[in-house]
């Protein structure tokens, strides 16, 4: 309806209409006859039209698009308002802060490294195994994975078969369940069934990662708001998983996320820098160790500390023939896990995360990365027509080289890495198995 002339603007008509609706009110008190009663009437109109308009000008565009431009700011505001009051309740929690200062990896990776106490939890967090072997998983890393399902701190475990002995294989296929899967691995061109521990056909009997990481490289299998966790069946306890799960899903970071992993020498440079760990004597003596602790004031900033895409720790050996490279060295694997057994698990924790731009690859014995940054590093690896895949250097270093990643260590949350091949033999035997499957037994890995 026009009203003296008077047509409410589109982009504004809720507004304006309800002066005009006042106004309405005042034709059937007025009467319009009179001369003196019109000439007010228009006077008054004009004076509430322009203010409605006025009005209407400040609160809203005038255009369809500008108004639809102005509820999404409005929309984003309240998310940016609703993540700054997320993140100060969280932060609340932390007990202590590892800041960098202007200039540092810290602040050039563009995250506050602070442990979060608690997750919002959105989209799902996937853990995903390489199995595997049966005397490992079955004491100490299922008994972990069925308490962090149990906890809601995963919503997924993903096993992947790459099983060298059908006993294993059945063994894993019968882990399933609705929460559990299990993927079928593939060995170079054979039928899994058809590849033997002990063929001399290395082509055939070698894993082929590549369908692992071309799986969660599609947008379908994995989305942005997903957090994975790559676990490999040699991981024998996870303690505070949380807060490391909480940290990703929290920042988002684009690069990888790692726990502060027993038996790992990029982490073991960490606990040294740290505190956490403080070598004894004896531990000097093992050269990994000893290289380790002479470089534990180091944060990863000179292009010189490390040759760029091989372990931290070379291979070489010493004047008694000891191998350096800490994966080389029974020893490294020995005294780490020991120390770590000496005291309850929460002593081994700082509420510290670290943020670097590393020169040098790390073992991938435990690592996440959100959704977004997985699918990323994950393409690259699965284009790659190498095989066997060189995925640990490709993953650790390559990939976040090309992306122009940054690396992070949660030091709130442990897990121990029981050996690596050449440790194996020794580790076996020193019946450090059987003390950490007492530890899973009376102790919470993931809250205590």
């Amino acid at each position: 309806m026009e009203i003296m002339g008077l047509r409410p603007h589109k982009s504004s008509a809720p507004k304006l209409w309800l002066q005009v609706s006042e106004i309405k009110d005042l034709l059937d008190t007025t009467d319009p006859a009179g001369i003196n009663g019109r000439s007010a009437l228009v006077e008054r109109l004009t004076s509430i039209s322009d203010k409605a308009t006025e009005t209407s000008a400040r609160q809203q565009p005038a255009h369809p698009e500008e108004y639809w431009r102005h509820s999404e700011r409005k929309k984003s505001h309240a998310r940016e308002k609703e993540t700054h009051a997320r993140k100060a309740a969280v932060d609340s929690h932390a007990k202590e802060t590892h800041a960098g200062t202007a200039g540092s990896p810290q602040s050039r990776c563009g995250v506050t490294p602070h442990v979060a106490a608690q997750s919002q939890r959105r989209g799902r967090t996937l853990l995903t195994i390489f199995a595997g072997r049966r005397h490992l998983m079955e004491p100490l890393l299922m008994l972990n994975v069925q308490r962090e399902l149990s906890r809601g701190t995963i919503t997924h475990a993903h096993i992947w078969d790459f099983c060298m002995k059908k006993s294993d294989s059945e063994y894993v296929q019968s882990l399933r369940s609705e929460r559990v899967e299990v993927f079928a691995g593939a060995f170079g061109c054979s039928d899994l069934r058809r590849c033997k521990a002990d063929c001399r056909d290395k082509t055939n009997c070698r894993p082929d990662w590549k369908v692992y990481y071309a799986h969660y490289a599609s947008p379908a299998n994995l989305k942005h708001g997903d957090v994975l966790i790559k676990v490999d069946d040699d991981v024998a306890y996870l303690f505070q998983l949380d807060a490391l799960v909480t940290f990703t899903r929290l920042h988002r970071p684009w690069g990888w996320v790692y726990p502060s992993i027993v038996n790992n020498d990029i982490m073991a440079h960490w606990q040294a820098h740290d505190g956490i760990w403080n070598f004894s004597h004896r531990d000097l003596q093992v050269p990994a160790l000893r290289f380790v602790w002479a470089r534990r004031a180091n944060t990863f900033s000179s292009p010189s500390q490390s040759k760029q895409g091989q372990p931290y720790t070379q291979v070489r050996f010493d004047k008694h023939g000891d191998p350096g490279a800490w994966y080389a060295d029974a020893n490294a694997s020995l005294r780490s896990i020991r120390y770590f057994l000496r005291r309850p698990p929460s002593a081994f924790a700082r509420n510290i995360t670290h943020a670097w731009v590393h020169n040098t690859r790390v073992s991938i014995n435990v690592v996440a990365g959100s959704g977004r940054f997985v699918r990323a590093a994950f393409s690259i690896l699965a284009n790659d027509s190498r095989f066997p895949l060189p995925d640990e250097p490709l993953l650790s270093y390559s990939a976040p080289e090309q992306l122009q990643a940054c690396s992070y260590a949660v030091m709130s949350s442990v897990a121990v890495h029981l050996h690596f091949g050449p440790q194996t033999a020794a580790v076996t035997s020193s019946g450090l198995i059987a003390r950490l499957k007492r530890l899973l037994d009376h102790h919470n890995p993931s809250t205590e």
